[in-house]
């Protein structure tokens, strides 16, 4: 359940944000990335448990944009998505020689104000 802390961190970058700039958020839109170890279920659970306490974000909602994993295979030069973070690999020649250009980040995408 590492997911907790990666929350946690997150909270912690948005309050810090949000009190900065004077803003109460309605929605966190939040990338997460294919290729990330990270599952959604557990980041939405931690976050509406964690989130409560901050009065900052105490009404927010988190909206999750799931973004597929892509490699650059360095072999054949063909961009193909990952369905597996724990198999990164070419699907087009299966060459585990591939540069990830999409899908490995988990990042805060937007805050929107009420």
């Amino acid at each position: 359940m590492h997911e907790i802390g990666i929350t946690k961190e997150i909270i912690r970058i948005l309050e810090e944000e949000c009190i900065k700039n004077n803003i109460i958020p309605k929605k966190i839109k939040l990338e997460l990335g294919g290729i990330t170890n990270y599952k959604e279920e557990p980041i939405r659970y931690y976050y509406d448990i964690l989130s409560k306490g901050h009065s900052v974000l105490n009404n927010s909602q988190l909206e999750i944009i799931n973004v597929k994993g892509k490699v650059n295979c360095k072999d054949c030069n063909k961009v193909t998505t990952i369905e597996d973070p724990y198999f990164v690999h070419c699907k087009n020649c299966k060459s585990f020689n591939v540069k990830i250009i999409e899908g490995k980040d988990l990042k805060v995408l937007e805050i929107i104000s009420k």
